[in-house]
C-alpha cells in the first residue's frame, strides 16, 4: 500500500504558484462567477464502467451517462426547460434511477415542505428512461440484490409505511407493506435480508424516537425532543453483531457509538468534537471514517491502520489545501470517484484506480474559473456578547492588504438546518473581486454545531441571531480588518430578514443593507408562503419562532422599519413561493411610511426564490455592485 499511495503523490503534483502575469489578471465576470457548472451530482456504476452525471448547457439540464473507458456518451437525456435532476443513483449495473423536479427557485434545492419530485429508471445501453409509478415519499434503498424492486416509504394518513415496489410495471395487487411507527422517516437501517431493522425519525405522537424491530414489533430505543439525549442509528454489522450510532446526550455534537446488538454493551468509536459529522466513510466491516466541517473539512479515521483508511487517507494527502468528497466505489473497491474542491476551486472530479495508484482527471465543474485569481476563506472564530464562541469564514479580496477594508456582513438563509461551509462560493468571490472583505457567521440556530447551538436561536429570528451578526462586524472592525465607516449587511431568504433587522437593531452600525427574496414579518409567514401551508411546515414555524403576536412583530423588519435609517435594496421574484412577494411589498411600504423608501427595487416577474436565468442574475449583481460601490466604494 505505501507503494500504491507514493505513485499517486507524485501523479498529483500541485499547480506552480501564480505568476506575475497571474496576479494581473482581471477581476472575474458576474457571467462567468454564476454560469451553472458544466457537470454536477456524479456517481460511479457498481461494476466501474459507466458514470451518470447531470450537464447545464445553454441553461438547460440533461441527464448524461459517460462510457469510463473514453468518456463517450451513452445516454443523453436532455430535459424540459424548467426541469432539473434532483438526485440520481445506480441500482445496478446497468439501471439507475433520477428524479426531476421543477425548477421554482436557485435557492430551494431542497423543497422541504413541497413535494413534486417525478422518478424514472434508465439503463446505461441508452434505452429510454421509464417513469416510475408514483405515490411513494421516496427510496429507501435500492435492493442491489434484487434487479426488479426497490425499498420505498409511503406515506398514509399520519402513518410512514416502508413497501417493496417493482421498478417496472405496476404497483401489486397488496404488496407488503411495514408500518413504522414515524410521521416521518429519516434514517433507516435494513439488515442483510433487506428488512428494517432499525429506524428513526418524527413520531406520529410528537417528538423524535428511533426503533429496533424485533419479532415484527418496534421497540423504542431512545424517544426525544430537541436538546434531549439522543440515539440515531447508522448502520449495522452483523457479523459483529453491532449497530452504529450516532449518539449525543446534552445537545453537544455526535459522537459516534458501536453497541453490541444484544447486551447493549457501548464501545465509543470517535468522540464528540466542536462539530457535527456530516456524514461516514463506510467499509464492509463498519465505519471507516466520519468527514467534519471544523473550519475546513477533514476525516477523523476509526482504524487508521486498515486498507480502506490507508486508501482514504493517501487520496486526502495527494491534494493538500483542497476538500476531498467521496462520491462512490466500484463495488471490486479498485475504483473510487472523488470529487475535489476548495474555497478558490468549483471542483474537480477524478477516478482514482487503487490497484495502480493512479488518478485520472475526468473533469472540472467550472473549467473556465482560474483558481489562482480567487480569494482564500479563511475560518474564524470569536466570542459574542453573551460569551458563546462563534465560527465562521472570512474572505478578503485578493492582493489587497488586510487593513481598512470595505465589508459586507453577509448572513446565510434558511436559518435552522443550514450553515456556511468552506468552499467555492460564487457571492463571495463577486463581491471579493470586487475590493469587500466578506463576513459569512454562523450564528446560534445554525445547523451543524449540535442540536443544543440550534434550539438557541429558537424565538431569536430578530434578536439574538442577529446580534451575533452584529458581534461579527464589530469583531473584525476590531481586529482592524474593517473600516467602521464602510461596513454594509446583505442576505438572501432568511439572510434577507437578518440584514434588514441590523440595521434597525443597530442604526448608526451600518452604512447601507441588502435583501435579496427575503422574508420580512414572522406574523406574515404564519398566513403566506409554502411553509404554511402543510400541517408539518406550521409545527416547525411554531417551534422555531418567537412566541405569541407582540414578540413576532418586534422580532420583524417590516414592524422596526422606522428604525432602519440607512440605504436599502430590495430584490425579488414574483413567482416566489418559498417567501412570496407579499414580504417584499410589506417592507417596501413600511420604510416608505417610515420616511425611507428603498434607495433600490428590484421585482422579476418570472423568477422565483433566487433567480435562475443567466442574464437576470447578471443584471441584479450590475445593481447590487453599484448598490455597495456607492455607499462602502472599495476605493473608498
Amino acid at each position: 500500500m505505501r507503494l500504491i499511495l507514493a505513485a499517486l503523490l507524485l501523479a498529483l503534483v500541485p499547480a506552480p504558484p501564480a505568476s506575475a502575469a497571474d496576479a494581473a489578471t482581471p477581476a472575474p465576470t458576474i457571467r462567468a462567477l454564476f454560469q451553472s457548472p458544466e457537470f454536477s451530482n456524479m456517481a460511479l456504476s457498481p461494476d466501474g464502467k459507466h458514470l451518470l452525471a447531470t450537464v447545464r448547457r445553454d441553461e438547460q439540464w440533461s441527464l448524461v451517462v459517460l462510457r469510463v473507458a473514453d468518456m463517450a456518451p451513452t445516454v443523453n437525456l436532455k430535459l424540459a426547460e424548467d426541469d432539473y435532476v434532483s438526485s440520481l443513483r445506480w441500482k445496478d449495473d446497468n439501471q439507475f434511477l433520477f428524479s426531476v423536479d421543477k425548477l421554482t427557485g436557485s435557492l430551494l434545492d431542497d423543497l422541504r415542505f413541497v413535494f413534486v419530485t417525478r422518478w424514472y429508471v434508465g439503463q446505461a445501453d441508452g434505452t429510454d428512461p421509464t417513469p416510475l409509478i408514483g405515490g411513494f415519499g421516496g427510496i429507501v434503498d435500492l435492493l442491489p440484490d434484487d434487479p426488479e424492486r426497490i425499498l420505498v416509504s409511503y406515506y398514509s394518513g399520519d402513518s410512514t409505511y416502508v413497501m417493496r415496489i417493482p421498478v417496472r410495471g405496476m404497483w401489486p395487487p397488496n404488496p407488503m407493506k411495514v408500518l413504522t411507527p414515524l410521521r416521518a422517516v429519516q434514517g433507516i437501517v435494513y439488515d442483510s435480508d433487506d428488512q428494517p431493522r432499525y429506524i428513526w425519525g418524527e413520531r406520529i405522537l410528537g417528538k423524535s424516537g428511533s426503533y429496533v424491530r424485533r419479532k415484527d414489533r418496534w421497540a423504542p430505543l431512545k424517544i426525544w425532543d430537541e436538546g434531549e439525549p439522543e440515539r440515531i442509528p447508522l448502520a449495522i454489522d452483523e457479523e459483529r453483531n453491532l449497530v452504529f450510532m450516532a449518539s449525543s446526550d446534552q445537545g453537544e455534537p455526535h459522537r459516534i457509538d458501536a453497541v453490541d446488538m444484544s447486551s447493549g454493551e457501548v464501545t465509543p468509536l470517535l468522540p464528540s468534537r466542536a462539530v457535527e459529522p456530516e456524514g461516514l466513510l463506510m467499509g464492509d466491516k463498519g465505519p471507516i471514517a466520519a468527514a467534519y466541517q471544523d473550519g475546513l473539512p477533514d476525516y477523523s479515521f476509526v482504524d487508521q491502520a486498515s486498507t480502506g483508511a490507508k486508501v482514504y487517507a493517501g487520496l486526502l494527502a495527494a491534494f493538500p489545501g483542497q476538500a476531498v468528497s467521496f462520491e462512490g466505489r466500484s463495488r471490486d473497491d479498485r475504483l473510487f470517484l472523488v470529487r475535489v474542491y476548495g474555497d478558490r476551486n468549483p471542483g474537480e472530479y477524478f477516478l482514482f484506480d487503487a490497484s495502480t495508484g493512479q488518478a485520472k482527471f475526468l473533469l472540472a465543474q467550472r473549467s473556465w474559473i482560474n483558481p489562482e485569481t480567487m480569494a482564500a476563506m479563511k475560518p474564524v472564530s470569536f466570542k459574542a456578547r453573551d460569551g458563546q464562541i462563534l465560527h465562521g469564514y472570512l474572505s478578503l479580496p485578493p492582493g489587497r492588504d488586510a487593513k481598512n477594508l470595505p465589508l459586507v456582513v453577509m448572513a446565510h438563509g434558511g436559518p435552522h438546518g443550514v450553515r456556511d461551509s468552506w468552499g467555492f462560493d460564487p457571492e463571495v468571490q463577486l463581491l471579493a473581486s470586487r475590493g469587500y472583505a466578506v463576513l459569512q457567521l454562523n450564528f446560534r440556530g445554525s445547523a451543524g454545531y449540535g442540536s443544543g447551538f440550534r434550539t438557541a436561536g429558537y424565538g431569536q429570528w430578530g434578536d439574538a441571531m442577529v446580534r451575533d451578526l452584529l458581534d461579527g462586524m464589530q469583531w473584525v472592525v476590531g481586529q482592524g480588518i474593517a473600516d467602521p465607516k464602510r461596513v454594509c449587511a446583505y442576505g438572501a431568504s432568511y439572510g434577507a430578514f437578518a440584514a434588514l433587522q441590523a440595521a434597525a437593531l443597530a442604526p448608526d452600525a451600518l452604512q447601507c443593507t441588502a435583501g435579496y427574496v427575503g422574508v420580512y414579518s414572522i406574523p406574515l409567514m404564519f398566513k403566506s408562503g409554502d411553509t404554511s401551508e402543510s400541517d408539518l411546515g406550521r409545527k416547525f414555524m411554531a417551534r422555531v419562532m418567537p412566541e405569541g403576536p407582540e414578540a413576532q412583530r418586534m422580532q420583524s423588519p417590516v414592524y422596526s422599519a422606522a428604525r432602519i435609517k440607512v440605504p436599502v435594496l430590495l430584490a425579488h421574484g414574483k413567482m416566489d413561493v418559498r417567501a412570496p412577494i407579499d414580504h417584499f411589498e410589506a417592507m417596501r411600504d413600511a420604510l416608505a411610511k417610515a420616511g425611507n423608501p428603498p434607495e433600490v427595487t428590484i421585482v422579476e416577474e418570472k423568477e422565483g426564490h433566487g433567480f435562475v436565468d443567466l442574464d437576470r442574475k447578471v443584471a441584479y449583481y450590475e445593481k447590487l455592485l453599484a448598490f455597495f460601490d456607492r455607499h462602502i466604494g472599495a476605493e473608498g
